[in-house]
């Protein structure tokens, strides 16, 4: 049932998150301020740019039950599926960030997230490489290989990054570069 305060599928969510037990569930709520989400086209827009870098030759098979439509949906319907994780802020519980584990052509364990902003009520796209406690426990003969997973990770999370930058949708990077512009413009 869409939130009333939207007006269709297309247009950003604005949700407040609730914990009902086990199930993370996420709704409108009147009294608190609105989080924007995504819209549903910047959702599939930022996964097919996240799949394109991290497979390049396409995808494997198993990837593909986990992505959004190609008709419009409901992003908060689509976040609150199986696949994706909901991260809780400690301070009120509110949904801090949404993940979904894509992996890419050298490790499985990539993830595609929405981390919400820290001082902003929206959610910006970010890439986890989710590859450091690789390197924490890897044996000293390991350490070369684990360090070219890292490389490898670090470029794929590159490419993904600068291809959303490229579509104009909100990274961590691009929220940063508006903030520090926005700091220089309040001291002149």
């Amino acid at each position: 049932m869409p939130s009333p305060l939207v007006d269709s599928y297309n247009s950003p969510r604005y949700i407040i998150g609730v914990r009902f037990g086990a199930k993370t569930m996420v709704h409108a709520h009147p009294t608190r301020q609105a989080v924007a989400l995504p819209s549903s086209e910047q959702i599939r827009l930022a996964l097919r740019l996240y799949v394109r870098a991290a497979y390049p030759a396409g995808p494997p098979e198993s990837i593909q039950p986990l992505m959004p439509p190609d008709s419009p949906f409901d992003p908060l319907e689509w976040l609150s599926a199986d696949a994706v994780q909901c991260e809780r802020r400690k301070t009120d519980d509110e949904a801090a960030a949404f993940t979904l584990r894509l992996g890419n052509r050298f490790y499985p364990h990539m993830k595609f997230r929405l981390v919400r902003a820290p001082t902003e009520d929206v959610f910006l796209f970010m890439v986890d490489s989710h590859d450091s406690m690789v390197m924490a426990h890897a044996r000293p003969q390991d350490q070369p290989l684990v360090r070219e997973l890292n490389r490898r990770n670090a470029e794929v999370a590159r490419a993904i990054t600068a291809a959303w930058t490229e579509a104009g949708l909100p990274t961590e990077r691009s929220w940063l570069r508006r903030r520090i512009e926005q700091g220089r413009a309040k001291g002149k």
